[in-house]
């Protein structure tokens, strides 16, 4: 497997100016996080409109920090410097890929959820019984067969946002990412690599969102760790990400990937 995950988790503090870049990154976030919750509580709307340019400005910076890995650039950290103009147009074309993967995802995922509906579930039944007097186990059983398609499901959009990605990253033009066949090479070729990242994602943000409810009886310590999760979850699965494109291509087919071919 082509993901160095030690490295992957390091990547963020391999920089020697390491912490005044992630300290601005962290504040930004932190900035970010509080406009949002007292944007909510006091529906203050200008507030959360002052979200969108520094989250894009933060998406713009992971989004750096992604293709110089991928291109080999040292050091891998980008600088904060005279770049925020910069940052905001790449987080903004990341939001784009976003949208425009999202509308076929929402669409597939309502059709999934109409599949593993009630007619789905009734043909559980007929293999497993009546679900009521099903032992512990065979309910175990039934209720992952009930939510497997959507687990599938989900990992794939993962596979699917993460090959995106990687080829908006590479060269920062959208344009690339609508190359479906070209989403379709990387997820075959790297198949068991977007796996092991979509896992890694999904497992991070379960931490994130479990430190979030330990938020709400505010605790410092508690958000503080909240805040630098956030910063470093998405630099760290980048990194894993952008690993997965460089490693997985020779020159060759990075060039085809690229549309040089």
């Amino acid at each position: 497997m082509n993901i160095n995950f030690k490295k992957a988790f390091l990547s963020p503090f391999s920089d020697s100016k390491w912490k005044s870049k992630l300290l601005i990154l962290i504040l930004l976030s932190t900035f970010n996080i509080l406009l949002g919750v007292i944007s909510a509580k006091f529906n203050v709307f200008v507030l959360l409109l002052l979200n969108i340019p520094i989250t894009f400005i933060c998406a713009g910076y992971i989004a750096q920090f992604a293709h110089n890995e991928i291109n080999q650039i040292l050091p891998l950290l980008p600088s904060w410097h005279s770049s925020f103009l910069k940052y905001f147009k790449y987080g903004f074309s990341s939001y784009i890929v976003v949208l425009i993967y999202s509308i076929p995802i929402v669409i597939t995922f309502l059709f999934i959820k109409s599949l593993t509906g009630k007619e789905y579930l009734n043909f559980l039944m007929t293999l497993f019984g009546n679900i009521n007097v099903l032992n512990f186990f065979d309910k175990y059983i039934v209720n992952f067969l009930f939510s497997l398609p959507k687990m599938i499901f989900i990992l794939l959009s993962c596979m699917t946002y993460a090959s995106a990605f990687c080829l908006y990253w590479n060269n920062f033009k959208i344009s690339d990412t609508f190359a479906i066949k070209k989403i379709f090479k990387f997820i075959i070729k790297a198949k068991y690599e977007l796996i092991a990242m979509s896992l890694l994602a999904i497992g991070l943000t379960h931490v994130t969102i479990f430190l979030e409810n330990l938020v709400i009886p505010f605790n410092i310590a508690i958000f503080v760790a909240y805040i630098i999760l956030c910063s470093l979850q998405a630099l760290i699965i980048a990194n894993a990400l952008a690993q997965i494109y460089y490693s997985n291509f020779s020159d060759e087919l990075r060039r085809f990937l690229n549309g040089t071919r």
